[in-house]
This record gives structure tokens, sequence and C-alpha cells, in this order.
């Protein structure tokens, strides 16, 4: 049995998370606090020794570069004029900063993140042109890019990700979340999600309401989609570059989807090294719903499962790829496609890629971190299965391996799998062709498959799920009581589950048929994914919530939220005229366990001012109370 361990780390990671967190003195750099007199857009033009503009521009000045790099005391190399930014609480919104415009980096700029959030709102985030851009502990969402790389582009330079998020981020062409060319591109203990490539048109911008929900307005519904006619590849990542590098240790790239190629990692050309990594739930139109491979890539001890795509859902290589102690399972239209130039220690379950090792069901449970990660359960075929000559230290959570004995894929199996969740993002992704890499003939399928917009797999639920109000981008697959991943939910008597990934351009109705329960949703987008009560109505036999975001929708018995276990959403109504149909009783409190505080007779006609999930609140004689919405009819505005 093997026992955890959170303080040990492979060596791949070592020294980036060294050069992040070694002490810099005054006179190698800059210190710069984003608060409420120095916004982050001044404080990296200070950094880049650009001007600063109103308001908020009172930023410490960032460091010269003059050309030369320094060592500190453990010998590490200092990029030349390297500054530190800090992103202090009172610089944020409640810990979001909202961006008015893109942010470019020309200089070599650390962000130290503090677990806040920089919304794109329908911008691109990051735009590093020069230098190097490092950012820890940082949540990058909702950017979006007329081009390439929805939340960051990085082009001639360098990007590296710690413990840090990009998700639900677009773009038209490449890299929906991360587009990298002629760049190193690194992230440690980091995930890209929620983002995707072929995307028409940005979002509408999005309002909070007082409940703390996103709004947006949705398009015409006579409005035609038109046909995408340009190269989309990479949903989470596209990366090129014949002299650059694109490393991933203990990070996930999970529920992004390109429009042709790529879905979860596109490499066009240059090297990439992936270890301890997940790769799960992408999605792209034509091939390689996992990783499209044109370079000299490596993985080790990586998980590439249950992603989709009409041609091969797991690994396509057309060029070089070594896979070592890893598992492809479960990937709609094929695991791997290709001639691999290594294959040692692997489980791939349909034995393609000319695979002739293990191909049993790898027997995995899904636990949803950020980035989830599958662990093999008691008499999984992947347990001490890998090679030894290939075992890292650590898994994806850093839990120690046995050099010996360890198991196949990015996560070792541990008894109490459910008490382990990862420690990242604690906030709340050639001329002929990209790497000229494509022939002739696989470019004319890529612009076959372009012609239309993907089919979302949400049009493709059983009966009795209803998805209303999705776009192409968005995505659905059920979820059973193991994909849930939360033992709470499992103890309190979890009905039903869909996970919902892909980009959520816009809100979507999900309803379940059944007559009275509770909703709730896993956020894709924090670690341990947080629990978020959705506001739940009933209508005709089914129960339905609004949900804006990645995440699984988690239909619950009604006592979920009666029992206290988690407090019941309320919500606001206008225009919203209720009349009973029976005598009820009037509640204290939007439960029926609640004081009864007065009786409303039959055929009494009253207005609703707030909404809970079976419960609507009225004013009978200055008497404020809740009546049960199972015996009232309804007019106006009373969702």
């Amino acid at each position: 049995m093997k026992t955890p361990s959170f303080i040990s780390v492979s060596r791949v990671c070592i020294a980036a998370v060294i050069l992040l967190l070694m002490p810099i003195g005054g006179a190698l750099a800059a210190d710069i606090t984003v608060d409420a007199d120095c916004s982050l857009q001044n404080a990296i033009l200070s950094a880049n020794e650009e001007e600063t503009v109103e308001p908020r521009s009172d930023c410490e000045a960032g460091d010269a570069d003059d050309g030369d790099s320094q060592v500190d005391d453990d010998g590490m190399k200092i990029p030349a004029g390297q500054d530190t930014i800090t992103i202090d609480v009172s610089g944020t919104d409640e810990g979001v900063i909202a961006l008015d415009r893109k942010l470019t980096v020309t200089s070599n700029v650390v962000i130290e993140g503090g677990g806040f959030v920089i919304e794109g709102g329908g911008k691109q985030i990051f735009n590093v042109t020069a230098g190097s851009l490092t950012a820890n502990n940082l949540n990058i969402r909702g950017g979006w890019s007329d081009d390439n790389g929805g939340a960051i582009a990085v082009s001639g330079a360098s990007v590296t990700l710690i413990n840090s998020v990009v998700s639900d981020s677009g773009a038209k062409k490449l890299g929906g979340g991360i587009y990298a060319a002629d760049s190193d591109l690194t992230l440690v203990n980091s995930a890209v999600t929620g983002s995707a490539t072929g995307v028409l048109t940005k979002p509408e911008s999005s309002e909070v309401d007082d409940s703390g929900t996103k709004t947006t307005s949705e398009p015409a519904e006579d409005e035609a989609e038109e046909p995408i006619t340009w190269d989309t590849f990479g949903g989470g990542i596209y990366f090129e570059g014949e002299a650059s590098s694109l490393k991933l240790e203990r990070s996930g790239v999970s529920a992004n989807a390109a429009h042709s190629t790529g879905g979860g990692i596109y490499i066009a050309s240059g090297s990439a090294s992936i270890a301890n990594s997940t790769i799960s739930d992408n999605r792209a139109g034509a091939d390689a719903g996992g990783v499209y491979n044109a370079g000299a890539s490596t993985l080790t001890h990586v998980t590439v499962v249950d992603n989709f795509a009409a041609n091969i859902g797991g690994v396509v290589d057309a060029s070089e790829l070594l896979l070592y102690n890893s598992i492809l399972s479960g990937n709609a239209g094929g695991d791997c496609s290709g001639t691999l130039n290594a294959l040692i220690g692997s489980l791939i379950r349909d034995g393609s890629c000319g695979h002739d090792g293990l191909s049993d069901d790898p027997k995995l449970l899904l636990l949803n971190g950020l980035p989830p990660y599958y662990v093999p359960q008691e008499g999984s075929p992947a347990l001490d299965s890998a090679s030894p000559a290939y075992c890292l230290l650590t898994d994806q959570r850093g839990i120690d391996r046995a050099p010996n004995s360890c198991d196949i894929g990015a996560a070792e199996y541990a008894d109490g799998a459910f008490q382990f969740q990862i420690q990242s993002a604690l906030a709340l992704l050639n001329p002929a062709g990209p790497g000229g890499s494509a022939g002739e003939g696989q470019q004319d399928q890529d612009r076959e498959a372009m012609a239309t917009p993907i089919p979302s797999l949400c049009g493709q639920l059983p009966g009795h799920y209803r998805v209303e109000g999705y776009t192409y981008s968005s995505h659905c697959k059920l979820a059973d009581h193991l994909g849930i991943g939360n033992q709470m939910l499992v103890n309190n008597g979890a009905i039903d589950a869909v996970d919902i990934f892909g980009w959520v351009a816009q809100p979507l109705s999900m309803c379940f048929q059944r007559p009275s329960g509770a909703i709730v949703l896993l956020d894709a987008a924090t670690s341990p994914r947080t629990l978020v009560p959705l506001r739940t109505w009933t209508e005709d036999g089914w129960i339905c919530a609004t949900v804006d975001r990645n995440g699984t929708a988690v239909l619950m018995p009604l006592e979920f939220f009666t029992s206290g276990s988690i407090p019941e959403p309320i919500w606001d109504l206008t225009g919203c005229t209720v009349t009973t149909v029976d005598i009820l009783n009037l509640r204290s409190e939007p439960s029926g366990a609640s004081a009864i505080i007065a009786n409303v007779l039959n055929d009494v006609t009253l207005t609703a001012d707030k909404r809970a999930t079976h419960y609507h609140r009225v004013n009978y004689y200055d008497i404020v109370g809740w009546l049960s919405s199972s015996h009232l009819s309804m007019s106006g505005n009373c969702v």
C-alpha cells in the first residue's frame, strides 16, 4: 500500500517551483503591488517600463533590463529586469479583476496571484510578445480572441503557469485557452479547461445579478450560424516552434473543444514533455479529441481517457511520440493512431497503435479535482504494472510512487481515494497547415469537417434529460456516482448527474425528468470542486436549473436543502402573481419543517417577491411568509 506525501515533487518541476519561490532582493528586481492605487494593467506597464495611464496609476517603477541576468543565493538564474507583481485583495473587486483591455507583456514578469481571478470579459487576457510571464496561483478565465489564444497568446517569449487555471475562453482559430508560437510554455500543477476554438463570435458582455448569477443576452432564435472556413486547432492548447518546448507536469487539460483537430492539445512542431498529467473529456470535430502530435513528444505517466472525436478520440501521432507508463482508454473513435516510437509499460484499452501489452479495462475511479484525475481501483490491471525504468518519483497529486512497482497512469492507487484532492488553483487552458505537418488529404478532411459547427453532445442525451439554450461549443455527458467524485453528495442520496463541458458561451438550462428535487453544481473551475446550489424550478414533471459554467450538475433529493446540508438558493422575482389552489400553510422559511405563521384561503391572489426551489414568498395581510409552489397557479415571471 502506498502512503500519501504532499511534500515531495518530481525532479521535472523542482526547478520551476524554486525559480518562482526564490527570494529576490531589491537590487535584482522591482516589487510592484496591485492595490487600490495601482491597477494590474499599470503594474504591467511599469514592469514593461512604459508610461502608466489613469486611473490607479500609482505603481512602483519596474526594474530596467540591462541585458545581464542575475544569479540568486541558490544559484538560480534570474532573467534581467525581472519584476514581481503581487495582487492584493484591495486591488480586486471581491477577488476578481475585470479587464477592459488585454494585458501585453514585453519584459520579464512574475505575477503572484494569491488565488484571485482575472476575468477577460470577452477580451484576450495576456499577450506576451517578449520576455517572460510567470503566473503563480492565478485563475485566468473568460478570454476571447478574434484570432489565436483566447486567454493567453505568446510569441517569441515564454510563459510558465504554476498552481493556476486557464478556463472558459475561446478563439476563432488556434488555441482556445493558450496559443504558443516559437515560445517555451510550461504548466506545473495547473489546468486548462472549458475552452474552445472555432468560436464564431465572442460572448455577450455578462452581468451579475443580485444572487451572484451571471446573465447574458441570447442570440435571436432564427439567427443562422455561419460556416467555419478557417483552420481551427487546439481547443485547450495550441503549440508550435521547432526550437521551443512545451512542458506539462502534474497538470490537466480537460473539457475543451476544437472545431477540427486537437480538442485538448495540438502540437504542430517542437518538443513536448507531458508527465503525471490527465487529458480527459476533450472534443474534436475531426481528429484527436485528446492530443494531436506533429512534433517530438514524450508522455510519461499520462492518463488519456473519455475524449471524443469523429476519428480517434485519444492520441493521434503524426510524427515522433514516446509513450511510457500511460493509460489510453474509453476514447470515442479510438484510443490511438500512428506508429509510436516507443510504447513501454502502458495500457491501451483498444489495442491500437500496434499495442500488444495490457488492453483490459483499467477500472478507473474519477475524482473531480482540478485538474481531474483518475485513480485505479483495487483489482485494476494498471496496479504495479508500469515499467520500473520509467517510474516517476511522485504521481499527479504528489503521492510517492514505489520505484520498482508503480502504477500505470497519472495517479497511484491509495486507500481512501475520496480524501485526496489536488491542491492546485485555489480560486475558485506552417504555411501548408499548422506546423507544416498535415498533408493535403488531411487538410481536405479538416476543411470538410469545418463546414458546419460540431453537433453538441448536449442534444444526444437520453430522453429523460433535457438541455436548452446550449451552443455547439457546449457538451454534456452522463456521470454516475464514481463520476460525481464527491462523497458528501453520494452519501446524501445523489440521484442523477450530467457533466457539462466544452465552452459554455451562454447560460443553458439543465432539466431532469423528475417531479421534485434540488440541483447543485460541482464547479469545474475550483479545486476541490466548489459545491454551488443552483436556482431550481419545476415545470410539467421536470426539475430544471440554469448553468452558466463548466461542472457537474447533480440532482439531489429535496431534503438535501431542507436538511441544512447547504443553504437553499433564494432569488428575487419581479412581476410574479400567484393564486392558491388549496388552503395553504404560510411558513416562516422555505421548508416544510419551518413554523406555520398563518393559513391562506383557497383562490387568493398574491404577489410573490422571492423564490426558492419549491416555495414562493408572499405578503399576506402584512404577514410575510412562504407558500408551497406545488399548490399555486402562477402568472408572470415566477421562475
